[in-house]
């Protein structure tokens, strides 16, 4: 299993003082409570765009923004003290990958060596480029981090929330109809939208009008809570 999907099930299963095994694909997991085993399906709730190619989840043209950041916080975790974060600002595409991450990598460690400079903008091998420097108290922070700006993303987090919740219901409720007429189905969904809360996928939840084979559709967020979006309690 990945570990996106373990972390789902895991949260699951501590929800509801069980235990679970990893499934065959489907169902992803089989959570077991009271010796009653129940087919867990695992997805992740994402924000998707639309463009004139149509509509596509936005983590397929943010990827090689969030890509880099990973790789600059790997190459420069020793290189930035504890206590300290670089924050960056990306504008998907990324343009020449390799040459941007080198220059990036220097100008980082420029300004951590001098922090007095607070921030600046930069185009580098024609990306823009935002950074600063924060402080904070914890060395679990990322010590570099990045918030991705996609001008095709909408604002409206509600209708984004209750998109990205229709489309996972439709495309595992084709996956595992099959497998409801022989065991409890569950829906176990990550938010990986962080713009949009339980509240929200709840709303988009009760106006949803989608036939699905799930006896219970559950989000799980970053910090493990779960939350029942279906059936509504």
């Amino acid at each position: 299993m990945r570990d996106d999907e373990e972390f789902v099930i895991s949260s699951v299963a501590r929800f509801y003082s069980g235990t679970w095994r990893p499934g065959e694909n489907p169902p992803d997991a089989y959570l077991d409570i009271d010796g009653e085993a129940i087919a867990i399906e695992i997805s992740m709730l994402t924000q998707h765009i639309t463009t004139h190619l149509g509509t596509r989840e936005r983590l397929s043209d943010d990827q090689t923004a969030v890509r880099l950041a990973d790789n600059l916080n790997i190459e420069l975790k020793d290189s930035i003290p504890d206590g300290k974060t670089v924050g960056l600002v990306l504008r998907p595409p990324i343009a020449r990958f390799r040459k941007t991450k080198n220059e990036l990598s220097r100008a980082i460690v420029s300004l951590v060596s001098n922090p007095s400079a607070g921030g600046s903008r930069l185009n580098v091998c024609g990306n823009d480029v935002a950074l600063w420097i924060t402080q904070h108290d914890s060395p679990d922070y990322k010590k570099v981090s990045a918030v991705i700006y996609n001008p095709n993303s909408s604002s409206n987090i509600l209708k984004n929330a209750a998109h990205a919740l229709e489309d996972r219901i439709q495309a595992k409720a084709k996956k595992c109809r099959p497998l409801a007429s022989t065991m409890p189905i569950w829906l176990a969904l990550l938010n990986d939208y962080w713009l949009a809360n339980a509240h929200a996928y709840g709303i988009a939840m009760r106006n949803s009008s989608i036939t699905h084979p799930f006896e219970r559709i559950l989000m799980v967020s970053g910090d493990r809570s779960v939350t029942v979006l279906f059936p509504k309690t």
